[in-house]
């Protein structure tokens, strides 16, 4: 900026101007403050004087009152000494007497008449005390004030002389008065209740019309009556100390002190006026609230800073106004110089126009940026920086809008005087001259090259996988839902495709080559697919294909193989050479009615039944698909509600014969589920639903509380000496401290462990898991017998079986279906009969069904039977009636004998 030079020693007129400005000011505000302090200070000396009026006042009324109360009280001796056998007659006529004394003393609520001994003579309310009057104390007291013949007391609760305890609610004040006989003896003892309502009615005036609060106190210290608007702490002590310190000086005066407003509330200050009433025993102070009894002072000092305030703004405008009209000629001197500089100096390009669009001006950053220099440019166009990446109508719409006065804002892409592209944010700003017509244009650009190109490989980025350059699954799910919304009678298309067996290639090669192995599988599909096609990579191993549907299903099939062959092309790396396969789910889809993510777990499906039909194949969805899959979710909602419910599940029991007599040796536990709306599931189908989704330990422990619920229940019953099984899941080995649970149930229980057999799948031994071995170990080490179910279906391996010591062998239901009708299955029972026999292991054939798979297995020298020739799973109930008939049954009646107990039992 250029600035105007000055001559030394010179003061400037609108710098004088200022001064004065200032000091005039500063005198207002002076002032202001003078007015304000000692006006304050006249507000409390007249708060004080208010205060002590109010005091002089209230002690008029109390002391004309209370005197008057006394009075009549007094005046009942002149009744008495006018007939003094008022005190020996009826009642009736002394309470007559007292009730018109109390009428003419508005002030006391009852009379009451005591004999010298204190016992009740009469009363103005015509009934004897609730409970003793202090009538006694009273003469004690008097004895003591004879010099005043009369005594005000503390207040007592009651409304009335003598009544109930109230609770404080309801008070009295007793004022009592003696009556001698005319030779001095004590003749009757006088007693009012003064009504404090009475007293605090004198003191509304006073704060009904100012902040404060009256108390009338005793000598003594007790406060007699209390009323106001000003709040006090509910301990009265400190304020009657300092009252009593006043009094030891004057009867009468002034004093300030400081009240405890609570709830972290800074003190607030109490005026306090106090008058000693010189007739009566009484004090009566005002507590007047300094905060609220200065409002009136605040509202006005409100309106002297208002005045103040704008006398001395109107003194800031008028010196600014004069101020503004000497500077405005440098000041806009000054700004023209600043704009000229600021712009010639801006980080932005800028450029003017004229009204045709002819260059007048640029600043050094055009030039920079352009390469173009000022003497160079000027009287062009801005065509010389087009690109000729613009159409025609572009510029037109930019003209259109400029010339009609608008600012107009958008990105253009140009080319510098070398030949480089950049794209520009600019920004076109009409001018008009003085009256209204446009003159010129100021345009402004900004390099955004580099942002432009980063939020391209940012949106790149978020919709592509960026190790194959493929859409990912956003991108997918996006185009394939656009499709299907709009109208079309061709249907689409989508691919599943997982790469089989490819995390073995991470595991052993690394994830270099895994990523190399993708890349090349992204490229062979590519080759093969057609152009129309969409080829995404969804995550892992794991891709999907939307093409249009093709006019055959030869076609179809042609391209399927195609792909598939494609990916089973041996692949070359670095790290070795290997061959791939893949598996493939298709499925259909009509636009208006499907959506993507459907479509997508639908060919999802069909491609898991690929790989469930031995991998390396494709797969068409069907309808079953979707209704096992619908029916999972449902069995697993339905399985999580019914866990939190203990009324679904239930435990039934399927014996296990002994082969040489046929007699139940053995239960094996099992659990039932009838849902909410009384329907049984099948085990076939809740067990692998709960294992997939871990319900199963949850579910397991019930189990094992179930069980352990009925073994204590079985305790002296014919049912305590059968062994029992348990299944128990793999994942419940895997997952959860199975093994300490049971053993606790053993304990609590006082069930021995050889009465309990776990069984476990044969498949189990092989699952690669700390927690089930070590599950397994502790089982084996406390006693619990351990059973190999479903033997001879996985690959277990026999040293394993052998150190866990395996009780039991349960030969498959497949083996056991396949007697009479393949010798292979027979021969593979045969198999394991033998070799049960030498590792001292028994054998249990599950599953018999027909008479001659029972004969065979005998025959044959199985241990034990279990199977629903002999007997279905049973409850408790029909269970006991089983046990019982089977003490009294042939062993050639054992089958029809089971039959008549199986009815209406969940398999």
């Amino acid at each position: 900026m250029v600035k105007e030079k000055r001559s030394p020693g010179v003061i400037q007129p609108h710098f004088a101007v200022t001064l004065f400005t200032l000091l005039i000011a500063g005198g207002c505000l002076a002032l202001m403050l003078f007015v304000l302090q000692h006006g304050e200070a006249r507000a409390i000396r007249e708060l004080e004087d208010r205060t002590q009026l109010l005091a002089h006042t209230l002690e008029g009324s109390v002391i004309r009152s209370t005197q008057d109360a006394i009075s009549r009280l007094q005046s009942i001796d002149k009744a008495l000494e006018f007939d003094p056998s008022l005190l020996s007659r009826n009642s009736n006529d002394l309470s007559q007497v007292l009730r018109d004394t109390l009428a003419l003393a508005p002030s006391l609520r009852e009379v009451m008449i005591h004999d010298p001994n204190g016992n009740w003579v009469a009363s103005s309310s015509r009934r004897p005390p609730q409970q003793p009057t202090k009538a006694a104390r009273c003469a004690d007291q008097l004895a003591l004030n004879n010099q005043l013949g009369y005594l005000i007391q503390a207040p007592v609760s009651g409304r009335y002389l003598g009544s109930a305890d109230s609770g404080g609610s309801l008070q009295h004040i007793p004022v009592c008065v003696d009556i001698h006989t005319a030779e001095g003896l004590p003749l009757a003892r006088i007693t009012g209740a003064l009504n404090p309502d009475y007293l605090r009615e004198l003191f509304r005036p006073a704060y009904e019309f100012y902040p404060v609060t009256v108390e009338l106190r005793h000598y003594h210290g007790f406060l007699l009556a209390q009323a106001g608007s000003v709040r006090l702490s509910d301990d009265p002590q400190p304020r009657q100390e300092l009252v009593e310190q006043a009094l030891s000086q004057r009867d009468f005066g002034l004093f300030q002190q400081m009240l405890d407003s609570g709830s972290g509330k800074p003190p607030q200050p109490l005026i306090t006026s106090y008058r000693s009433t010189s007739p009566l025993p009484l004090v009566i102070t005002v507590n007047l609230d300094q905060h609220q009894g200065l409002e009136s002072w605040r509202k006005a000092q409100q309106t002297i800073i208002l005045v103040f305030i704008l006398l001395i703004l109107l003194v800031l405008i008028g010196g600014t106004l004069v101020n503004i009209a000497l500077r405005r000629k440098q000041r806009l001197e000054d700004e023209l110089q600043m704009l000229t500089t600021a712009i010639s100096s801006a980080a932005n390009a800028i450029f003017i126009t004229d009204i045709k669009g002819r260059i007048q001006w640029v600043n050094r950053a055009f030039e920079k940026l352009t390469g173009w220099h000022a003497d160079d440019i000027q009287g062009q166009t801005p065509k010389v920086l087009s690109s000729g990446e613009h159409d025609s109508q572009f510029f037109q719409q930019m003209w259109q809008s400029i010339t009609q006065g608008n600012t107009w804002r958008n990105h253009v892409v140009n080319r510098t005087r070398r030949g480089e592209r950049m794209v520009i944010e600019q920004t076109v700003t009409p001018i008009r001259d003085r009256h209204g017509r446009l003159s010129q244009f100021v345009a402004v650009h900004e390099d955004v090259t580099a942002r432009i190109n980063a939020e391209n490989r940012v949106k790149y980025l978020a919709q592509h996988d960026t190790l194959t350059g493929l859409p990912n699954r956003l991108t997918f799910i996006d185009k394939l839902d656009h499709k299907l919304s709009q109208q079309s009678q061709r249907k689409l298309i989508v691919f599943f495709i997982d790469l089989d067996n490819f995390k073995s290639i991470n595991d052993t090669l690394g994830h270099q080559a895994g990523d190399d192995v993708l890349r090349i599988s992204a490229e062979r599909m590519l080759q093969v697919l057609p152009g129309n096609s969409l080829l995404s990579r969804l995550g892992g191993d794991e891709f999907a294909v939307m093409l249009e549907s093709l006019s055959q299903q030869g076609p179809l099939q042609t391209l399927v193989e195609a792909l598939l062959q494609s990916l089973c092309q041996p692949i070359e790396l670095e790290a070795g050479h290997f061959t791939l396969s893949a598996s493939l789910g298709i499925t259909w889809g009509t636009p208006g009615q499907d959506q993507a993510a459907t479509l997508l777990k639908q060919a999802d499906l069909a491609m898991y039944r690929a790989k469930q039909n031995g991998r390396n194949g494709f797969s068409f969805f069907d309808e079953a698909m979707d209704y096992r899959m619908h029916r999972h979710v449902t069995l697993e909602q339905n399985l999580r509600d019914a866990l939190n419910h203990d009324d679904q599940f239930h435990l039934c029991f399927q014996p296990v014969f002994a082969s040489h007599s046929l007699q139940p040796v053995s239960l094996e536990a099992l659990i039932r589920w009838q849902n909410s709306q009384g329907d049984w599931v099948s085990p076939a189908e809740f067990i692998p639903v709960a294992e997939d989704s871990g319900l199963i330990v949850e579910l397991g422990r019930r189990q094992l509380r179930y069980l352990f619920q009925r073994l204590e229940s079985w305790k002296g019953g014919p049912l305590e000496g059968l062994r029992v099984s348990i299944n128990i899941s793999t994942v419940q080995l895997a997952r959860d401290k199975i093994a300490e649970r049971l053993l606790r149930h053993l304990r609590w229980s006082q069930i021995p462990t050889d009465r309990l057999t776990v069984e476990i799948t044969e498949t189990t031994l092989m699952t690669p898991n700390q927690q089930l071995r070590d599950n397994l170990a502790i089982l084996h080490q406390h006693g619990v017998s351990l059973s190999i179910d479903d033997f001879g279906t996985g690959h277990s391996s026999l040293s394993y079986i052998s150190q866990l010591q395996a009780t039991q062998l349960k030969i498959d239901r497949c083996f056991i279906d396949g007697i009479g009708k393949r010798q292979s299955e027979e021969a593979v029972i045969q198999a394991t009969l033998a070799l049960a026999n030498q590792l001292g292991i028994q054998v249990v054939a599950e599953g018999v069904e027909t008479e001659q798979q029972l004969a065979f297995l005998r025959q044959q020298g199985i241990d034990l039977l279990q199977g629903y020739l002999l007997a279905k799973p049973m409850f408790e109930p029909q269970l006991l009636d089983f046990i019982r008939q089977q003490q009294n049954v042939d062993e050639t009646e054992i089958p029809a004998a089971a039959a008549q107990n199986h009815a209406n039992i969940p398999g």
